[in-house]
């Protein structure tokens, strides 16, 4: 932009060519400042306030094509919205462990220092990036997420402070209860949400009822109680009536041993409950793979 030949309209300052950028002074100094004092941008891990740091560096990265840039930015979004859903159960095993310390400290009658959802990723506001500055491969586990959280959970109406005393939500918080910038949803992206969770319900029915890759009973035709086909029916009834009272139907599917309890679990040969723990792994990886169709999202 800056090296192209003046043309006889270009506009000059005291001589020399004048180009006009129309982007605020702010965020250009930012971005020159990154550019040349923080070569490698620094970023804080599963910071919920990283899209709205970004943004501007990320919407001039993609205006004056500073790849490098924009790699750097969109590695740490990917970093904190989980490609896979070995990394995603990783997230949520650190996210249940930071709501165990903050819960300890309530127990202890201390005073949290923090809530859990401050040191986690923020699903609304790294949608309404990803939406802003094309970066889809954040946008199915960032829409998952956000399918887990209730409406009433407002980031900027609850993240106020708080006293045990008077505020209903405190120990909702403290024991690990996610927030989201509600504001920020588009009604394009709240069609895609209650879609989304429609068809993530759907699919675990049609699962349940013997659909495409479906787990088939091991032992069809035997007569041994152990294998009795109307236990194995029962069991998967279970998975499904959880799975449609549950917001987080990930989480349900891999607690296997709740689903078992609550079937009241009859004595099931080894290879039957083998079969019962592969098929639910296996229902996890294909709502995991199938979130972006679920959720109506671009590839």
């Amino acid at each position: 932009m800056l090296s192209l030949p003046p043309s006889n309209e270009a506009e000059s300052y005291d001589g020399v060519p004048l180009v006009r950028m129309p982007d605020s002074a702010e965020d250009l100094e930012r971005l020159l400042e990154v550019l040349y004092n923080q070569p490698m941008l620094r970023l804080k891990r599963f910071d919920p306030n990283t899209p709205h740091v970004v943004k501007p560096l990320l919407t001039l990265a993609n205006k004056y094509d500073i790849q490098h840039l924009r790699k750097n930015i969109v590695h740490t979004l990917e970093e904190d919205w989980r490609q896979t859903l070995s990394e995603w159960d990783e997230l949520e095993h650190y996210a249940e462990g930071k709501a165990k310390t903050c819960y300890r400290d309530l127990d202890q009658y201390r005073e949290p220092e923090e809530f859990p959802d401050l040191h986690l990723p923020e699903a609304a506001s790294a949608i309404r990036l990803a939406r802003h500055c094309n970066i889809p491969s954040i946008l199915p586990a960032a829409f998952y997420h956000l399918s887990r959280i209730t409406i009433e959970n407002d980031w900027d109406k609850t993240h106020v402070t708080h006293t045990n005393d008077h505020i209903p939500e405190y120990t909702e918080l403290v024991a690990g209860a996610r927030t989201a910038r509600w504001d920020l949803v588009t009604r394009e992206d709240f069609v895609c949400l209650f879609l989304g969770k429609e068809r993530m319900k759907t699919m675990v029915d049609y699962w349940g009822k013997g659909g495409n890759s479906a787990p088939s009973h091991p032992h069809p035709g035997t007569n041994k109680p152990e294998c009795d086909y109307k236990n194995w029916l029962k069991i998967w009834g279970v998975v499904e009536r959880k799975c449609q009272q549950s917001s987080d139907v990930l989480k349900t599917l891999s607690d296997v041993d709740d689903i078992l309890t609550s079937a009241e679990k009859p004595t099931m040969c080894y290879t039957c409950d083998e079969a019962v723990t592969t098929g639910l792994d296996d229902l996890r990886n294909k709502i995991w793979d199938n979130l972006r169709n679920y959720f109506a999202l671009p590839a």
